[in-house]
């Protein structure tokens, strides 16, 4: 995902617009660790903004999670906006390299791979917890059985000994 910010430096465009759709195989983010199931669309555009350049878009694909409660595969559609400014190194602008929206260039550089930055905040975007659903009831912690397909019948009466003192006050 390169964008040529020459175009915009010279005058000739004010603002350039990308759209790609890449392929399950295409996808550029295969060291993430993401089991895509469905092409990776991204649409952005980039303007020059005074000195800067404005990157603002958008992308959707569909991954396959394991459920971290019941370990069955479900699909996730990863869907979300970004924004990114692109500033001209300057000179004491070290502080600006840590902001996560700005992306500091070298005054040579006319071309710009956003890959590693559309990866970021790709990652960055995932749920904590990956739950097939809301109401996932997980795997009973005796018998292994998926609660969300089957029942058991396995009584789950272990209580924690350092509870027993506790659990005496409500039994009375």
């Amino acid at each position: 995902m390169i964008i040529n910010l020459k175009l915009l430096e010279s005058g000739k465009q004010e603002s350039i617009e990308y759209s790609n759709i890449f392929s399950i195989a295409e996808i550029p983010f295969e060291d993430t660790g993401l089991d895509f199931i469905e092409d990776f669309a991204i649409e952005y555009t980039v303007e020059k903004v005074g000195g800067d350049y404005s990157i603002i878009g958008k992308y959707q694909t569909k991954v396959k999670f394991p459920c971290d409660k019941c370990l069955s595969t479900f699909d996730y559609i990863i869907k979300d906006n970004f924004s990114f400014i692109v500033m001209k190194e300057k000179e004491n602008d070290d502080e600006l390299k840590d902001e996560d929206d700005i992306i500091v260039i070298s005054d040579a550089d006319y071309e710009l791979d956003i890959t590693d930055y559309i990866r970021e905040n790709i990652l960055v975007s995932l749920p904590y917890i990956n739950k097939c659903s809301e109401d996932c009831k997980g795997l009973c912690s005796v018998c292994g059985a998926n609660l969300n397909k089957e029942t058991c019948s396995c009584k789950n009466e272990y209580i924690n000994p350092a509870f027993n003192k506790l659990l005496q006050n409500f039994k009375d």
